[in-house]
């Protein structure tokens, strides 16, 4: 049987995670791996909007005759600093046939872990585990009232549009001044 996996968005987030649901699981560097839950972490921001420069080697310099840049498709990108942990993900992942969304509760959670499935094309079914604290008991509440990601969608549509707008605006706005 295959193992769950599920993503935090910090490691000390993980690591509380998995005290609290798979108490002797076994340490690993970027992840902890329990008889039936694999915790693994995001660092942040593992994947970003591409840099204008991705589009169009033109961008690369600064033009303003070059101005408005509107990508027609956001295009992602792995955060070159961080780009072993998604390696990671990518691997766990294949190793599990459901993932748990242990992001933060909040626009900005539900957004990197938008970001990660997306980039990594993960078609696995996704619970969400909503809490706002990392007592032991919280988290194993949580996890016996795991909820449908698909609740969340219009949260992720929200973060999708603040993010591609903020790009928007500091891309142009950036280069216009």
């Amino acid at each position: 049987m295959k193992k769950i996996l599920v993503i935090a968005e910090k490691p000390d987030m993980g690591r509380s995670i998995a005290a609290a649901i798979e108490p002797k699981a076994m340490n690993r560097k970027t992840y902890l791996e329990g008889e039936r839950y694999i915790i693994t972490w995001a660092i942040g921001h593992l994947v970003e909007l591409a840099e204008p420069d991705h589009y169009d080697d033109r961008y690369k310099k600064w033009n303003l005759r070059d101005l408005p840049i509107l990508p027609d498709t956001f295009k992602l990108v792995p955060n070159p600093r961080t780009r072993g942990q998604l390696r990671t993900i990518a691997e766990l992942a294949q190793r599990c046939d459901r993932l748990v969304n242990a992001c933060d509760a909040g626009r900005e959670g539900q957004y990197i872990f938008h970001l990660i499935r997306t980039y990594l094309n993960l078609r696995h079914p996704v619970q969400r585990l909503w809490i706002s604290d990392l007592t032991p008991e919280t988290i194993r509440r949580g996890f016996a009232e795991l909820r449908d990601e698909a609740e969340f969608e219009p949260l992720t549509r929200a973060a999708r549009a603040r993010s591609e707008a903020d790009w928007l605006i500091g891309m142009n706005g950036s280069r216009a001044f």
